[in-house]
């Protein structure tokens, strides 16, 4: 009777495998970052430029409460602005005030843009403030531009200091339309990246590791 020699095989050999944890991009963080500070900083000098023209403006206002100083009544002052078809002292006081609000609320939000990846969890508001800033001075400057333009056959009877006046709110009300757009970026989910406001998602994942072949291989049984 043969006899039959004990099957033979290999070692069983493990499986070896790829890397254990998967590999990919680190997260893109850093453009957004850029983005802020760059945003930021031009929203930032934009309000501070409108923040100086106000205060401008502020002794324009001064001035222009000057010219109705003489007047004899309320009712000579109020024919006076009706004939030239403008706005009178109070109204330009208030408007040039809410100017200097809205530009300090554009300077604090350029400041919040540039600083949004330090604000944690109220940097949701940052583009709120731009966006209150920005129409807010876009509004009032707008208002003030009308309200201090005369009519066209009155204004060549005044002074050119008068003349001087009448030309308000023309800058502020171009600054507040850039700022307005900045701040509209930022409440845009597709477009906050671009102000540095966006989530700045990870690259996909690499492949996991490859597995190897299977475990060992057993001879044939000889009989």
């Amino acid at each position: 009777q043969g006899f039959g020699a004990p099957g033979f095989g290999g070692p069983q050999q493990p499986g070896f495998g790829g890397q254990p944890q998967p590999f990919g991009a680190a997260p893109a963080g850093g453009g957004n970052a850029l983005y802020g500070y760059i945003a930021g900083g031009v929203v930032a000098v934009l309000g501070l430029i409108a923040l100086i023209i106000s205060f401008g403006y502020m002794g324009d206002a001064s001035d222009y409460s000057k010219l109705f100083d003489s007047a004899p009544s309320q009712e000579a002052i109020k024919d006076v602005l009706d004939r030239l078809g403008i706005i009178g002292p109070g109204t330009v006081w208030f408007y040039v005030i809410m100017i200097l609000v809205a530009s300090l609320l554009s300077l604090a939000g350029g400041v919040g843009l540039a600083l949004a990846g330090k604000l944690g969890g109220i940097k949701k508001f940052v583009p709120i403030v731009v966006v209150a800033g920005g129409a807010l001075l876009t509004l009032f400057a707008l208002l003030l531009k009308i309200g201090m333009t005369p009519k066209a056959e009155a204004l060549a009877q005044v002074s050119a200091s008068a003349k001087d006046t009448f030309g308000l709110g023309l800058p502020p009300l171009i600054l507040g339309v850039l700022i307005l757009i900045a701040g509209v970026l930022g409440l845009i989910p597709a477009t906050a990246q671009f102000v540095g406001l966006g989530g700045g998602g990870a690259a996909p994942a690499g492949p996991q590791g490859f597995g190897g072949p299977p475990q060992g291989f057993g001879g044939p049984q000889q009989p």
